[in-house]
């Protein structure tokens, strides 16, 4: 496919998926405060699950990690979108420099996604030389590193308790924009010269070398990208909750961003869009069965614990079954899926049969 047709799938893919969100945020905001809130919450987990495939599905690499680059981003909001007063209550050991700054809400999520992309940044110098199983359980070393800091950094955090009184200044909308954003930026990283490169290194990473393709500094710029979009989710996160604390980002949602990126489709931003829905969707309808909900005439009343063991049936039939997802690792474009074009037989340079096979004379006996 040329460049132009390239581009041109690819403005196609993004008006499909922003309209695709747009739609669940007018479904979502149309009904009850309770459905408003899950589709804000669904809408948050979105823009992460975008953020995560900026790296895992251009790298191929998995990381268990990328949660704490949401609590950095987190705890980053709540400090410059606290007002002073309240911050000074409820951080009263907080250093002076820090007590003074202050942010406007949608402006701080922005910043906590610098904060998180610079120490990526960082840790992008060690990190990513590594590969498969070593890479996955690193990145897990630094989600638990961050959640003890975060526990124990009592100035800054207030520790086990965390931060309370953030202004819940997320909407709907404001998360439809920066879901829009994030898949901008996914989709121009996917077209663009390095996450060409890295997707070679994905496939096979030896030819890559070979190629003269250096693998590393393609997979630190998807790492910061992936960890600033992450950390500017993390923002609004607290945004709508209103408050954080280390527990609430951590494995859990770990898991989920796991889950929603693999049903969706992992190689493609489509994917990381239809998994945050769908799984989201589902989450949602296990959740009102386990707290017990009325379909028509019988009520369900479900076991503790029925959304989390849900979801793990999810994941693992989609592993078996669909392995590349629901979208089979492909965009969403007008006439998806599109089918491969058919081999066709070399055609005979004259018509008729073709030649038979010349005979080899056989050699006399001596």
């Amino acid at each position: 496919m040329s460049r132009v047709g390239t581009s041109r799938r690819a403005l196609t893919t993004l008006a499909i998926l922003v309209g695709l969100v747009v739609v669940v945020a007018a479904i979502g905001s149309s009904g009850s405060e309770a459905l408003e809130r899950t589709t804000l919450h669904g809408l948050v987990l979105l823009v992460a699950t975008i953020g995560f495939s900026i790296f895992v599905g251009n790298s191929g690499v998995l990381s268990f990690g990328h949660v704490a680059f949401m609590s950095l981003g987190a705890y980053a909001t709540a400090l410059l979108a606290l007002d002073p007063i309240v911050k000074q209550s409820v951080l009263p050991e907080l250093p002076g420099a820090l007590s003074d700054l202050h942010a406007s809400p949608y402006a701080a999520c922005v910043i906590g996604g610098l904060v998180a992309a610079a120490v990526a940044l960082v840790l992008s110098v060690p990190l990513m030389r590594l590969s498969g199983i070593a890479a996955a359980l690193t990145s897990l070393a630094v989600l638990q590193i961050v959640y003890v800091v975060e526990r124990e950094a009592r100035t800054l955090t207030n520790g086990s308790r965390g931060i309370d009184g953030v202004p819940t200044a997320a909407t709907v909308w404001g998360a439809v924009a920066f879901a829009a954003v994030a898949i901008v930026l996914a989709l121009a990283f996917q077209q663009s010269r390095w996450g060409a490169r890295l997707r070679a290194s994905r496939e096979d990473e030896v030819a890559a070398h070979a190629s003269g393709i250096g693998v590393h500094l393609e997979r630190r710029l998807a790492w910061v990208l992936s960890a600033f979009v992450v950390g500017a989710a993390g923002g609004l996160f607290v945004l709508a909750l209103g408050s954080i604390t280390p527990d609430i980002l951590y494995i859990e949602t770990t898991f989920m961003l796991v889950v929603m990126l693999t049903v969706g489709g992992q190689l493609s931003v489509s994917g990381a869009v239809v998994g945050a829905i769908f799984v989201t969707v589902v989450s949602e309808l296990l959740r009102r069965v386990e707290a017990g909900a009325n379909i028509g005439p019988v009520f369900l009343d479900g076991p503790v614990g029925l959304s989390q063991v849900g979801l793990a049936l999810i994941l693992l039939v989609t592993l078996i079954l669909r392995p590349a997802g629901i979208t089979g690792g492909r965009e969403l474009a007008l006439g998806w899926p599109r089918r491969r074009p058919r081999a066709s037989a070399p055609a005979s340079s004259v018509d008729g049969p073709p030649p038979e096979p010349a005979s080899v004379p056989a050699r006399g006996r001596t």
